[in-house]
Parts: C-alpha cells; structure tokens; sequence
C-alpha cells in the first residue's frame, strides 16, 4: 500500500500512537552513542586500571606515589591462610595495633591506617647487647612473650632467647610491648607464629641463639659480606627458609641485607605486609615493611626524633613503604625509602618461611 493510503486508514488514536513511536525511535537512534544513566543510587565514577578495596579507587600507575600516596596504589596485601607467612603477619599486625591507634575502616598493611605511636609500648633495643622482650596482649588466660639475653662469644654479636611462646597471665600479663632489634623482632614473631601455626623454623625457641641479622664478622668488622642469621638462611634454603624470587614477593615474606658499609651497621631484616601490583616498571616494586628501626621509611608510623641527648625518640616497631629494584646489571638493591637515591650498600636476600 502506498503511504497515502496507510494514513487515511489511521484513526485519531491510532496517529497518537504512532507518534509515539516514532519519537522513542529517533530517541534511541541518535542516544545509542552515550552512556547509559546510573540507576543505582550512585555517583557514576570513571573506570579505574587496577582493584578497588574498602571504596578506594586504586591504580596500577605507582609513578605519582609521593604526591597520591599509598592508598591510590593497587596493593598485593592477601596471604593464604594457615600459612607460616599468615601466621607472622597477624602477629605483627597485632603489635601494631597495641603500639598504635589503628583507622579500623581502613587496610591495615598501610602505614597511614596507624597514627598516635604509644611511645612507651616500643624501643630500638640491641638484642646482643641489652635484654630485649616481646609481649602480646592476653587472649583468654595466656598471652605470647618472647625475650632474650645478650649471650655469649663473641660479645655483642648474639642473643639467647630466654623465653618464647604462650605465658600464664593468671598472677599477672605484661603489657604490650616491643623493645629489641630487627632480627629480635621478627625471631619473636615466629614464637607469635608458631602457637598458632607450624612452621619449620626452630631459632624462635628457648636456649637458641640469635645472631644478629646480616654481616656476622665481629673480628674483622663488616668490610665483607659474611651474612649469617637470616640471609645466610634465605641464601641456602636452609633452617625452614626458602629463597623467592622479586616477581615472586608475597605479604608474610622476608627481606634481609648484609651491610658491607662499615662494622657498625650490620644489616636489617623487615617482613613484607604488602607488595605494590603496579605495571609501569616490571623491574621494580614498592614494598610496606614491619620492622623494628630506629630510621623511619617514606610514609613510616614512627614519628622518630633526634634529643639534644642524641637518644633517639620515637624509633622501634612500626610500619613503612621503601623499595626494591633489579640494577642494570640484574642486582637486587634496597631502597631504604621511596626518596632515596642510591640503594643500601648491601647483599640483598628475599626469603619464605615454609
């Protein structure tokens, strides 16, 4: 039928009808191109590269870090459950969250979810020099309670631990604290481990002997790399350790160095609560460490400060961001922060617990 014909058919309704139409089709010809409205109650938000946790928008570009800050970055924070590495980190975090006042609705493997340091609750304390201990609040009637003793040849290069694992709180519970080093601090959090899972590591126990972490060379200073204690642990495979790989870096692992600087530094151990996921420099990762120092990282909990004593105030447990990278002659090098740099002068060791 010619068209003519078709509208001297249509009644007045009909017409209305057929108006209708073809308003809604032109409607949808010329709108197919945009986006479709956001019904849900919601702001409409632009696309983000990388994972959303807690309704932060996070990205997979760590270039703008310093400026952003942590929260903006996509983080690698989970660790299987029952596993040795789960088993240290819920024993640090708990330390943090005693020394610390803790955002309860923000990720607790970031530095800026933690802020007013309880200044009395933590100390940089040489474990091989002074006695040192570790305390966990009570849960139901024990608590975890690690401490050592300076021990014995050669003077100030090792410590005896003393007391590791679940203590009566029945007469009376310590408070919580952190007062040792950082081979101190994380041998302490294996006992932390240990009553809550199995792990293969058995320096943690009572009678054992710590040395302290990185260059173990007391007669001849640190001028060579001799590592002993945990990076010699990491490098061999031996103890209950297992080396990994940077591209392999999960939350709960380890982190150690033998300084080759001078013999009064000797090293740092750290354990990793999160590893940065970014794209942009494969070669490259930003890591929040635990570790107990008296230098703070970049976006670091402890508030430390110099006295006109030269004491340091502030130092002990706490939590901050800093950096690993291959060199361009596929070195592994420590960034102490994100600031640095030049990298700590060191042989650099990343390790497992199994």
């Amino acid at each position: 039928m010619r068209e003519d014909t078709i509208m001297s058919h249509l009644s007045g309704y009909q017409w209305i009808a057929l108006c209708i139409c073809l308003l809604v089709a032109a409607c949808i010809a010329g709108c197919t191109d945009r986006a479709a409205p956001d019904t849900s109650g919601k702001i409409a938000t632009p696309a983000v590269t990388g994972i959303t946790t807690m309704g932060i928008p996070q990205t997979a570009d760590c270039s703008n870090i310093l400026t952003s800050g942590p929260k903006a970055l996509a983080w690698i924070s989970e660790v299987p459950t029952n596993s040795p590495g789960a088993g240290l980190l819920s024993g640090a975090k708990a330390l943090m969250k005693g020394i610390y006042v803790y955002s309860s609705d923000s990720p607790d493997y970031l530095p800026t979810s933690y802020t007013n340091q309880k200044s009395s609750a933590t100390a940089y304390v040489v474990h091989a020099a002074n006695p040192s201990n570790v305390s966990w609040a009570p849960s139901g009637e024990n608590q975890v309670v690690w401490k050592s003793s300076p021990g014995g040849f050669p003077k100030g290069w090792s410590g005896t631990v003393t007391m590791a694992g679940p203590a009566a709180t029945n007469v009376k519970p310590e408070s919580l604290h952190v007062l040792t080093d950082c081979s101190g601090f994380i041998t302490s959090l294996f006992a932390y481990a240990n009553t809550e899972h199995s792990t293969k590591f058995t320096g943690w126990k009572t009678g054992s002997i710590i040395p302290e972490a990185g260059c173990f060379n007391p007669q001849g200073g640190c001028n060579e790399p001799a590592p002993l204690s945990y990076y010699n642990l990491f490098t061999t495979g031996q103890g209950g350790f297992r080396s990994v790989l940077l591209e392999d870096l999960q939350p709960g692992d380890m982190i150690a160095y033998a300084n080759t600087k001078n013999r009064d530094d000797s090293g740092h151990i750290m354990l990793v609560a999160a590893v940065s996921s970014c794209t942009g420099d494969p070669k490259s990762r930003f890591v929040v460490v635990i570790d107990e120092t008296g230098s703070p990282h970049s976006f670091d909990t402890r508030p430390v400060k110099v006295l006109l004593s030269g004491e340091k105030s502030g130092a002990g447990a706490g939590m901050g961001i800093a950096k690993l990278s291959y060199s361009p002659q596929n070195t592994l090098e420590f960034y102490w922060g994100l600031n640095s740099t030049a990298p700590q002068i060191g042989s650099i060791a990343l390790g497992r617990a199994l």
